[in-house]
């Protein structure tokens, strides 16, 4: 469960029932063939032995091929009860050396470690077993290059260096050479040597009284790197008494290598008058070091104004050079490569003229007339941290050495001074990596191990991404679709939806899905394909500027410019999606960069500047606003959005029967306290409940969590609640104050703004007694009841929508069209649970309902999903009755079908003397035979009776139902408040 909660909090796509294997270089999820999935499951042939095996619906099933087929041990430690599940050969270091899973036996010791990169209460019993893998894996956390010390660890067990020890006698471990290379004062420069026309390293280091110059030849040498000569040269007298020495190794492969790892590289570099072939033409890893070579520590400025003889740059590199011929060739060269890495750059006009002076260059500029931002993430690819200006470079050597906790804790008291710290951390840091073992922490643990049995299961790999393949893998039919279903996904599981479209036309059909979610808070990801960046602007076929006309409805927009973006772009995404007041974030994808290769840096840490959500509430600010709630005769609390996506109803509910206080919802808010509760009112606004209307006018304190006070939430906004101090909680601050001026604002999350008002309640304030306000609360409620009874003839809406919620579980979930049906089912059809009433609330999107459906039903497979439709609004996305048939996903829409745009039709016959217009739908088409033809079950119902049998075969079903209701044309949605009316002005009957 530990190492679960790792996953789930680091953003790893995994599902919270499943199960865990330490294997291959990572913890993977693993699939665990038995019958413990849910109910809904798929047959499909086992990849190890083809026998058809149970799978859970949305699984994406790939054979490990190092575990696929071998046996199945699991470990448990006897100290921590840790539990661990891998193949027999998986190997795991003991005091002897490294053995394999089936070689330990009961009361065998094995090495552990403590995970340090989780909370403090949560890192107790959180332990990672030390195997070659997590060796690996805290290395290349260390060194911040995957493939660079995966080659270091392949090339060492070619050479026979492998397993690694910590007996210094036998075979030097990794660390000392590492250690002598990169630590202890030393510096490694990657450069050119132009004598010899081919790369070279310069390895300067001090050679102590405790330390051998021939050990550290050795140790070079068994690197692999033997054949090459390595020179020794006295540079002067070293500190401690030591002797400063210069090592010149000629060697094209320890270069990249050194380059990859992240060694600083050369203050100036007397490059050959033109780059080399093998360079010019090699892969993007070698151009990539080259340039680090060339703009690395102390060769580059940057600067943030334009200089007055360079057209437009934000930032540029002067490079200065012992270059007597070609220099401007040369720079040509590196600007070439620099446009491969999508940095666009010139060459100063001003080193032109002072070449046209001297007659050569003996200094050359690169202007690069790029983005600040686009510049950064280049540098970091080839400068490394050395990019970083001072506060920054402090910053992130205090981030890097907090992980280690015997060094932050003994500079804790220096971090104030950020510019200072950095050469007083360098010290322990160099000592750390040099006693550490490949970047492992020399402080592991030793357990005992209680338990080994061989497991009877095949082991596979899931890589499910919970259940969002239905979007990506198998795909709505309608791109709008796609958007409303990841939407519908979003809002009932909690966790961020995701879909897809092409580029031009289907990145413009997303669009009013993404405003849909924007409105709502829904978070989304939408990734958009485009034209390929060199056609960007030029409009090409099927280009549009999606990232421009999606700016204003999505938190944030991304185009990735070149393929090594995409992993920190997909966690920003998905971060910002998610995080503070969530909403939709918009990917563009330009078609070549799907198709590039690259390094990717999949651990790479997100860093959004200027993004900040607030979450902790100001204290003086809770103090106010407990004080008003506990001195109030009238209190009332307004429950939105808000409340669901901070996960704050339990506290909610505790707040209201603390006061007591009733509690009115908004559409958003419908589900965050059950609606059979005492103290709910039902929705407020335009067509709230009685009770909810009036009471909210009433109120002497009203309370405000999670809400905008929206036009359809406060009728005549100047006259809303007009004797009430009113406390707004919202984690966006542009929404305090926007339509509404507060007594008391608090910008913070909802959960913890209402946890921080009821303890102060609790710890200092007596519950007041309000019988008078809640006995009128409830003679409210029961006139809001007696509307509910049918009068005349055919089936009526809220009497039909009781019933619905007579047949339907608690946990069931509701999604609605917009419109007449939408109302309906909002005031009469009530919510038990959050997550469970699913509605477009200030978009007010015709046809959202049955695409969420489907995507509510992929989050929850094992509850019933009714779509309460109006007729116009389901013929919007009705294609996608097809998507449903085709991947399996059963829901049921109930269609109220008056044959006209009904709320459209209300306004006309109640405001404009029934002067219809353009509300008429002619009966068209036949719902019945328009299902039947996607291959859905449908039926038309004349009475309760025959609806009561048609919906329990319905939800039992195992395909979509879509069941036709006729109603009357002349049906209203009441209550009412007319425009501009207060709340209390209501229309009844």
């Amino acid at each position: 469960s530990d190492i679960k909660h790792i996953l789930m909090r680091h953003e790893q796509c995994i599902a919270p029932d499943t199960k865990i294997l330490v294997n291959d270089y990572s913890l993977v999820a693993a699939s665990h063939m038995e019958n413990d999935w849910h109910e809904r499951k798929v047959l499909a042939p086992n990849p190890i032995n083809g026998s058809l095996t149970p799978y859970k619906i949305g699984a994406y099933i790939k054979v490990d091929p190092k575990a696929a087929g071998k046996k199945v041990y699991r470990l448990i430690t006897k100290e921590t009860g840790r539990t661990i599940k891998a193949s027999g050969d998986h190997p795991f270091w003991t005091p002897n050396g490294w053995k394999n899973l089936e070689e330990i036996k009961i009361g065998d010791k094995v090495a552990v470690l403590p995970v340090l990169d989780v909370e403090e209460e949560k890192l107790k019993d959180a332990v990672t077993i030390l195997t070659e893998d997590n060796v690996i894996r805290q290395a290349k956390m260390l060194l911040k290059n995957d493939s660079a010390i995966k080659e270091i660890i392949n090339d060492l067990k070619a050479k026979g260096l492998m397993p690694l020890t910590y007996d210094s006698e036998k075979i030097p471990a990794i660390s000392r050479i590492m250690g002598h290379i990169f630590g202890n004062g030393g510096l490694s420069k990657p450069t050119f040597d132009s004598k010899r026309g081919e790369p070279s390293v310069y390895v300067f280091f001090a050679i102590h009284e405790n330390r051998d110059l021939e050990e550290i030849k050795s140790d070079l040498s068994k690197i692999g790197f033997k054949s090459y000569p390595i020179h020794g040269e006295k540079r002067g007298s070293g500190k401690a008494g030591g002797i400063n020495r210069r090592f010149r190794c000629p060697s094209k492969e320890l270069w990249c290598l050194l380059a990859a790892l992240g060694a600083p590289v050369g203050r100036k570099t007397d490059t050959a008058y033109l780059v080399p072939e093998w360079i010019m033409n090699g892969s993007r890893k070698i151009k990539r070091e080259f340039l680090a070579s060339l703009f690395g520590n102390g060769s580059h400025k940057i600067k943030v104004k334009p200089k007055r003889h360079i057209s437009g740059p934000r930032l540029f590199f002067i490079k200065s050079s012992d270059l007597r011929k070609n220099a401007e060739g040369f720079a040509h060269q590196i600007i070439s490569m620099l446009a491969e890495f999508n940095v666009r750059t010139e060459l100063s006009v001003e080193d032109k003229c002072l070449a046209r002076k001297y007659g050569y260059y003996n200094r050359f500029t690169i202007a690069v007339c790029d983005e600040r931002s686009n510049v950064r993430n280049f540098l970091k690819h080839v400068g490394y941290a050395h990019c970083l200006e001072k506060e920054e470079m402090a910053a992130y050597a205090l981030e890097y050495l907090e992980m280690i906790e015997h060094i932050s804790k003994e500079y804790e008291s220096k971090r104030e001074d950020k510019c200072g710290v950095l050469a007083s951390l360098i010290p322990p840091f160099n000592k750390w990596l040099k006693e550490s073992t490949c970047g492992l922490p020399p402080k592991f643990l030793w357990e005992t191990v209680e338990s080994v049995e061989e497991i009877d299961e095949n082991i596979l790999i899931d890589v499910e991404i919970d259940d969002v393949h239905y979007f990506i893998a198998n795909g709505f039919l309608v791109h709008n679709c796609a958007a409303h279903a990841a939407d519908g996904y979003a809002r009932a599981s909690g966790r961020v939806g995701v879909c897809m479209s092409t580029s031009g036309p289907g990145a413009t059909n997303l669009v009013t899905g993404i405003a849909n979610a924007y409105m709502d808070s829904s978070p989304i990801v939408a990734i958009t394909g485009q034209v390929p960046r060199a056609f960007i602007g030029k409009d090409a076929f099927q280009e549009t500027d999606i990232v421009g006309i999606t700016t204003p409805i999505t938190k944030c927009n991304f185009q990735v410019r070149s393929a090594a973006e995409i992993p920190k772009i997909v966690k920003a995404a998905f971060y910002i999606a998610s995080t503070g007041r969530p909403g939709p974030v918009l990917i563009d994808l330009p078609k070549d960069t799907q198709t590039e290769e690259d390094e990717m840096n999949f651990d790479e840490k997100i860093e959004f500047r200027g993004y900040r959500p607030t979450y902790d509430p100001h204290p003086l600010q809770i103090e106010k606003a407990a004080q008003l709630l506990v001195q109030s005769e009238r209190p009332i609390i307004v429950a939105g959005g808000g409340v669901k996506s901070s996960n704050a109803c339990s506290e909610l509910v505790a707040l209201a029967e603390t006061l007591p206080a009733p509690v009115a919802t908004t559409l958003m808010g419908k589900g965050v306290i059950p609606e059979d509760h005492p103290l709910s009112l039902g929705m407020l606004g335009m067509h709230g409940t009685i009770a909810a209307n009036h009471m909210v006018q009433d109120a002497d304190v009203l309370l405000a969590v999670g809400m905008r006070f929206s036009d359809r939430s406060t009728g005549n906004i100047k006259a809303f609640c007009p004797d009430g101090k009113i406390i707004h909680i919202d984690i966006d601050s542009s929404e305090i104050g926007k339509n509404i001026r507060p007594h008391v604002p608090i910008v913070a999350d909802a959960k913890k703004a209402l946890q921080a008002i009821l303890n102060r309640l609790t710890q200092k304030f007596t519950k007041k007694e309000r019988s008078t306000w809640l006995s009128r609360m409830q003679t409210l409620k029961n006139m809001h009841e007696e509307m509910i009874k049918s009068v005349g003839d055919g089936i009526k809406p809220p009497a039909l929508m009781v019933e619905i919620r007579k047949m339907l579980p608690n946990d069931a979930i509701i999604t609605t069209e917009v419109g007449q049906n939408q109302m309906w089912a909002a005031l009469y059809l009530k919510a038990y649970k959050p997550r469970t009433f699913i509605s477009s609330g200030g978009l007010g999107t015709m046809g959202f309902g049955f695409p969420a459906a489907l995507g509510a039903k992929v989050a929850c497979p094992d509850v019933p999903v009714v779509d309460i439709a109006g007729d116009g609004s389901f013929l919007m996305t009705e294609q996608d009755l097809a998507s449903s048939i085709a991947w399996k996903i059963p829901v049921v829409v109930v269609i109220l079908n008056n044959s006209v745009l009904g709320m459209v039709a209300q306004w006309q016959r109640l405001f404009y003397n029934r002067r219809y217009s353009a509300v008429d739908l002619k009966g068209i088409p036949d719902f019945v035979k328009l299902a039947e033809s996607y291959g859905a079950q449908a039926s038309r119902v004349q009475s309760i009776e025959e609806f009561r049998k048609a919906f329990k075969e319905a939800i039992n079903s195992d395909v979509t139902t879509v069941i036709d209701v006729p109603i009357s044309p002349e049906e209203n949605v009441l209550p009412m408040v007319p425009p501009g009316n207060t709340l209390k002005d209501l229309i009844l009957s």
